[in-house]
């Protein structure tokens, strides 16, 4: 009916804005009853409620890849190369240029290696630097830190309840990520940081959430991993319990063409660099890779992709 504005339907809109404000505030009543039932019983939680209109955008550190927010694995045999290639990532992310082909968010970035000395990653760097046309003083962006021999665990566990337990040098990470600006942290690899047993699922599990806990805002956390010996049988990467592969959001598995693998003497410097899981995106076809000048770089060649092995759980 008309309103005083002339204008038919207005005092129905003012009814009706008036019912949703009522119902807002009845609701806003049950979360907070929820909030202090949960709270009461030991769960610090709050109740979601979104407002009406468009989500916000994912966002990716790589497109498809690498989500950011959470923690990506990166599977590998030892002596494969996943340690060159997560230094390119961190190269690439930290002086704006492509990985591997593929648009990578330019940001502050850091590495923490710990099977790799210190004049190892200056040489590897060395032909990351040739291979991107960079100069030292191009990488202000980008710390890299190796850790051989040293005391490397982020997490424990306790003997009899498998309760998580963060190391002192985790916390160091999160404080040096946060001095640096670091939005991209690698942490290479996953058997110098887990003290624990790879098989445990809760372990796994535990472990994958704790290292969630130092992902930078709005930055990802991309951790190495060695393969189990049924991992590389099988062809999936995957490292001890399948919890590793549920924990993580996204999961890569750089390995060698099929013709190749476990032939070291017929290794031409070929990998596959495979989208073993991805939560968040399609997954991404295998992508062909050869080793050139101390560098990967992705050749463009079509693979067929094995299905069966890429999970969306």
């Amino acid at each position: 009916m008309p309103t005083g504005n002339g204008h038919p339907g207005y005092q129905d809109i003012d009814e009706h804005d008036k019912r949703g404000r009522a119902r807002a505030k009845a609701q806003k009543g049950r979360d907070a009853g929820l909030n202090a039932k949960l709270a009461g019983k030991g769960l610090e939680t709050q109740a979601v409620r979104w407002p009406d209109g468009e989500p916000p955008k994912r966002k990716w550190l790589v497109d498809g890849l690498i989500p950011a927010g959470n923690v990506t694995m990166l599977n590998g045999d030892g002596g494969v190369g996943k340690s060159l290639l997560a230094m390119q990532l961190l190269t690439a992310a930290a002086t704006g240029r492509d990985w591997i082909g593929r648009k990578v968010e330019p940001c502050r970035a850091l590495g923490i290696f710990c099977e790799d000395e210190a004049e190892e990653l200056q040489r590897r760097q060395h032909a990351i630097n040739r291979h991107y046309g960079l100069g030292w003083g191009d990488l202000d962006s980008l710390t890299l830190i190796s850790r051989v021999g040293r005391d490397n665990i982020l997490v424990a566990f306790e003997k009899f309840t498998e309760a998580a337990q963060l190391s002192a040098f985790c916390g160091e990470i999160e404080n040096l990520a946060g001095e640096s600006g670091a939005s991209l942290i690698v942490l290479d690899s996953l058997h110098d940081f887990f003290a624990g047993n790879e098989n445990i699922r809760g372990q796994a599990r535990q472990f994958v959430a704790s290292i969630r806990g130092i992902v930078p805002p709005g930055g990802a956390v991309v951790l190495t991993a060695h393969p189990s010996r049924a991992g590389l049988a099988g062809g999936d990467g995957y490292s001890g319990s399948t919890a590793w592969n549920a924990a993580v959001r996204s999961r890569l598995y750089l390995t060698k063409p099929p013709a190749l693998d476990g032939d070291d003497e017929a290794d031409n410097g070929q990998r596959v660099l495979k989208g073993m899981k991805a939560n968040y995106s399609g997954a991404a076809g295998p992508i062909a890779l050869a080793w050139r000048d101390g560098v990967f770089a992705a050749t463009g060649e079509k693979i067929a992709a094995r299905k069966h092995n890429v999970t969306n759980s």
